[in-house]
């Protein structure tokens, strides 16, 4: 009856306001609420049928899930209780490469898996404020005068006084090689995934029971394609690029794939350090 008595009050109210633009309703404490009649759509006394609401269970519940996967995915890639173990302070995962190489869990000046870390140029063991060809003292270098200068050894990789993790984390660690790189294409599973909104690869053990990981973020190149972060990663090998004398190998990604490639020395990638003690 209420509900009758009601509709017919506000029926009669529409009806005898012609033109009015408003309609009121009147509350049982005696309170009166306006609302426009330019946003009435219909008048129901039934609940309206609302879908798809997550229910504040359901949505903790949920932000547990995601960050129990978060937690699996770090663990995997050496974070926590899953770390394969740690040299000189830094942590390394044991993909079961058939060389036995220990990738580390980060890039050189990174603080976490997720961090671009820092950027340098090739043969130099310290970011710089200007990433250009003045400013990289390997660049336009020959073979024979970086072998000379004790710059790059027999195989054309860089030795320890102008390798930046050499320098920067400590002798247990150096840049991998041309040949390493190629041995962690073919060895392990590469997944484009995204690790607290950075994109980069899940490179994984394709090995029996190995379970680990490791995550490299696309950190993108300073001096050449700028501003490509978080779509495309380049990362320096150690290794001289015999074509001419301005170059060196780089791994780089995205995620149509890899190549290991040529690039400009003076171009200022990241760095992943290996150790293989």
């Amino acid at each position: 009856m209420k509900r009758f008595l009601f509709f017919l009050v506000f029926e009669f109210s529409l009806q005898s306001a012609f033109s009015a633009d408003q309609f009121y309703v009147i509350m049982k404490d005696g309170s009166v609420e306006t609302y426009s009649t330019d946003d009435l759509d219909s008048i129901s006394f039934d609940a309206p049928k609302v879908e798809n609401i997550m229910s504040v269970n359901d949505l903790a519940e949920r932000i547990v899930s995601l960050e129990k996967e978060i937690e699996e995915f770090k663990a995997n890639c050496g974070v926590g209780e899953a770390d394969t173990g740690n040299i000189d302070g830094y942590d390394f995962v044991d993909l079961g490469l058939p060389s036995g190489l220990k990738w580390a869990t980060k890039n050189i000046g990174a603080d976490e898996v997720s961090d671009w870390g820092n950027y340098y140029s090739w043969g130099e063991i310290a970011p710089s404020n200007d990433y250009s060809e003045e400013n990289c003292k390997t660049y336009e270098k020959k073979f024979s005068e970086l072998r000379k200068n004790g710059d790059i050894d027999a195989l054309g990789n860089l030795t320890a006084k102008k390798d930046v993790a050499s320098k920067n984390w400590s002798e247990n660690w150096r840049m991998p090689t041309f040949v390493e790189y190629e041995e962690l294409i073919n060895n392990c599973t590469w997944e484009w995934v995204s690790l607290e909104g950075v994109n980069g690869y899940k490179i994984g053990s394709k090995k029996e029971g190995n379970n680990n990981s490791i995550f490299m973020p696309a950190a993108g190149c300073v001096g050449y394609l700028s501003g490509m972060e978080n779509s495309l990663g380049m990362y320096w090998t150690s290794t001289f690029h015999d074509y001419n004398s301005y170059s060196a190998y780089c791994l780089s990604f995205n995620r149509g794939g890899t190549n290991l490639e040529n690039y400009l020395r003076y171009y200022g990638c990241t760095v992943r350090p290996v150790s293989d003690k």
